[in-house]
């Protein structure tokens, strides 16, 4: 199957920027400043995916794993915000094996999926011809630095046309499909007229949506808006990484007041009572999965849906003004013969609704293992990370999800005031 992939910069370029690179190299440490040019290639390592769902537990045992595949991230001046480093760390080779999942994936997303949420590909009869262009990486905003998110999106194509772009992380070393873009972004993308500068893309609030593409004139990364809303026009308005900060700083404010309005709201409603409807919507998640995602979540086999339960709902928690907050929301073990195997997140709408909005299997298995599991009353989460709230002999004791320091899971305790003051640093 023939590989279309999307053009960077010439072989003639990079061979000639790695000869320039080089001769800097031996110029400054033959002047005996290897110290400086080591300065000039500080990096920061990006800490992972640990990214709260909204207001609900991502697996935080996927933020340790990502840690471990992580790059290094640079910033080289105010106008490059990535630099050439971060940048061929962040490309996946596409072998043929990875080539064939991405394709039977999309293949299964168009026979299995309902019509509104199936690619939406115009001539299915080419499927064929189909193949993948290259991997275009993703990033998100962490305290003001670009973090790469371990998350790409690659182009599918047929005979060198833009269908759709599929999502895609890095699991245990395999890349695994996570879902789609479904609008015409790709071939926004595919005729956009510096498609050729495209070193990455930015997603603002979450991965699944892209905000900004990434590209690079001259000396300065540029960042393009996909869609403004006002014009209807698509990749036309251009910022620097500064007025992207500016923007975000203005969104989180405005989204921090509705929060605390919601909050405000729900404080007196952290029990949740499971009734048929809160099982029904759960169960239908797995019911209705292809065994293509069963890995992803928990489950072994189709006989492990025969006896499927819900345990007991686990409020989360956030800090506000040095007290803990309930969110609106828990986190739900969903069970087979009694066993533990997923922890869904339900969220209490403005309307009185629940509502599924994710889960993960690593945290299930995890606190399954966990020796004072019989002690918990709640999730609390933190700029700094993720903790379970235990109850022992009669103190609620704040135990870290994962210790970057031991790479420890469920390992170090402590108190409220001791997590007041990290997250005042």
């Amino acid at each position: 199957m023939k590989k279309v992939f999307y053009k960077s910069r010439s072989a003639e370029k990079q061979k000639s920027r790695k000869a320039e690179e080089q001769k800097s190299r031996n110029f400054l440490r033959s002047y005996g400043l290897t110290v400086l040019w080591s300065y000039g290639l500080m990096v920061l390592r990006s800490y992972g995916l640990m990214v709260l769902r909204s207001y609900g537990l991502t697996v935080f045992l996927l933020s340790a794993f990502s840690f471990l595949l992580s790059p290094l991230s640079a910033q080289v001046d105010e106008n490059r915000i990535l630099d050439s480093v971060l940048i061929q760390k962040n490309e996946v080779r596409i072998t043929p094996e990875v080539e064939k999942k991405v394709i039977d994936v999309v293949h299964w997303m168009y026979k299995e999926l309902s019509e509104s949420s199936r690619p939406r590909i115009k001539n299915w009869s080419q499927s064929e011809n189909f193949a993948l262009g290259k991997p275009i990486p993703t990033y998100r905003i962490k305290n003001e630095k670009l973090l790469f998110t371990n998350t790409w999106h690659v182009p599918v194509l047929c005979d060198g046309e833009p269908l759709i772009l599929v999502d895609g992380v890095i699991e245990d070393n395999f890349f695994s499909v996570t879902g789609c873009q479904n609008t015409p972004l790709e071939e926004h993308i595919h005729n956009y007229v510096h498609k050729d500068l495209l070193i990455g893309t930015l997603c603002v609030k979450n991965t699944n949506k892209i905000d900004y593409l990434i590209i690079r004139k001259g000396s300065n990364d540029v960042f393009v808006k996909i869609f403004d809303e006002t014009t209807g026009e698509y990749l036309k308005d251009e910022y620097t990484f500064s007025e992207i900060i500016n923007f975000v700083k203005e969104r989180a404010n405005t989204e921090e007041q509705n929060r605390v309005r919601y909050f405000e709201k729900v404080a007196s409603k952290g029990e949740l009572i499971i009734t048929h409807e809160i099982e029904e919507i759960v169960f239908r998640r797995f019911r209705n999965a292809s065994e293509i995602f069963y890995p992803t979540l928990g489950i072994k086999n189709k006989e492990q849906l025969t006896n499927l339960e819900l345990g007991k709902p686990i409020p989360y928690y956030r800090l506000h003004n040095d007290s803990l907050q309930f969110t609106g929301s828990w986190e739900v073990p969903v069970m087979s013969d009694s066993v533990p195997f997923y922890m869904a997140n339900i969220k209490l709408l403005d309307d009185g609704q629940y509502k599924y909005v994710g889960g993960g299997a690593g945290m299930a298995e995890a606190i399954r293992n966990y020796e004072h599991k019989d002690l918990l009353i709640g999730f609390l989460g933190t700029q700094e990370g993720g903790y379970l709230i235990i109850r022992k002999n009669g103190k609620d004791i704040f135990v870290k999800a994962y210790d970057w320091e031991t790479r420890e899971v469920f390992k170090t305790e402590h108190t409220l005031n001791d997590i007041i003051n990290l997250n005042k640093k």
